[in-house]
């Protein structure tokens, strides 16, 4: 599963802005444990989001993410995701969703594959 949750699920993905800790971040991370999901490993910044603004007026947060369970790491041990800098996302776009697309393809035909022999 992945996405921007459009919430931080810890303290250390925001910077700038309210500090306040919510229920909804609570809520957020409570959520992620009991459907026994984890976050995938990530490359690129930590900060998927931006104000865009400068100086002490900056906010930025980790809104996106990817989540996966025990059995998707059994099958892709090695998988992560590939976060593209919020500044460079136009140009980087396509090359993500490549990714993405290759991943998802990958994984339709493990399954496929699987059904045969079950």
């Amino acid at each position: 599963m992945l996405g921007d949750f459009n919430i931080v699920r810890f303290h250390s993905e925001r910077y700038g802005g309210s500090l306040n800790f919510s229920q909804a971040i609570l809520d957020f991370h409570d959520s992620i444990l009991q459907a026994d999901l984890y976050d995938l490993p990530f490359i690129g910044p930590l900060y998927t989001w931006t104000n865009k603004r400068e100086d002490s007026s900056l906010i930025v947060r980790k809104l996106d993410r990817a989540l996966m369970n025990d059995r998707w790491l059994d099958c892709f041990p090695q998988s992560t995701t590939v976060f593209c800098n919020p500044a460079d996302f136009c140009t980087e776009e396509k090359e993500c969703l490549r990714n993405y697309i290759d991943l998802a393809t990958a994984e339709e035909a493990f399954l496929k594959q699987k059904s045969r022999i079950n």
